[in-house]
């Protein structure tokens, strides 16, 4: 199994891939619990995953991205269905804090690409 925090091994396996085209729907998660309890360690291995991905995809040409995002980084009251431009742009659940600073900073790092 790949471990995708681990830069080397992601680097690795997109040099073996060579893939033009990335989908991405994954994530360190654990429920609201979870989420509320170790905040700093899904912030850390989310963004770690998120930056070793993109940045691999980046070094070896992949022309096309997709990264999943959960609905919990909409805005609790967002119209539906959900629009793209409706992402972070309200207040979200509270139990969701610690999600969205990862989730911001993939969203920027994805639109300079």
């Amino acid at each position: 199994m790949l471990d995708l925090t681990d830069t080397g091994a992601v680097e690795a396996f997109f040099a073996a891939e060579r893939s033009t085209q990335v989908y991405v729907a994954t994530s360190k998660v654990g429920g609201v619990w979870a989420n509320d309890r170790y905040p700093a360690e899904f912030i850390y291995q989310n963004l770690m995953i998120e930056a070793n991905l993109i940045h691999a995809a980046w070094r070896h040409g992949v022309e096309r991205r997709l990264f999943l995002v959960s609905s919990c980084i909409y805005p609790r009251l967002a119209p539906q269905p959900i629009a793209e431009e409706a992402l972070l742009t309200g207040p979200l659940e509270p139990d969701q804090r610690a999600l969205r600073g990862g989730e911001d900073r993939r969203h920027q790092a994805l639109r300079v690409l």
